[in-house]
């Protein structure tokens, strides 16, 4: 008789244990769509991927993130906004606590960056892939 209330004891708390923690998913979820930060993040991820892409070596684009530093300050976050990964061609923008959104490039150049919070710019130098 023990073994069953015990069973059934575990099997309640597995399943309230699980309900919580799909409730808890779903809120940040919803939380973080009701910010659109994920919207942006896409957006921007995908429009310096475009400028990579088209551009050639020698390249030198400036880009205005005064709306990236805005949306961020307004989600409260602090950390590296904008991170591009010549290894992996990947660009990663990040406005918001999480993982970000990421997008690969395909131009096969370097890309040399800067990020000057100061100003709120975006400094992009295209060059050569170094081997």
């Amino acid at each position: 008789m023990n073994k069953k209330a015990i069973n059934t004891l575990i099997e309640n708390l597995v399943f309230i244990l699980l309900v919580v923690v799909f409730i808890s998913i779903m809120y940040l979820a919803i939380t973080r769509a009701g910010t659109q930060s994920a919207l942006f993040e896409q957006i921007y991820a995908k429009q310096i991927t475009l400028l990579i892409d088209k551009s050639k070596p020698g390249t030198e684009i400036e880009m205005d993130t005064f709306d990236m530093h805005r949306i961020a300050r307004k989600n409260k976050f602090s950390g590296d906004i904008v991170k591009i990964d010549n290894n992996e061609n990947k660009v990663s923008v990040k406005l918001t606590d999480g993982e970000g959104y990421s997008y690969y490039y395909f131009n096969d150049v370097d890309v040399l960056w800067n990020l000057k919070e100061n100003e709120r710019k975006l400094i992009l130098k295209i060059i050569e892939r170094q081997e």
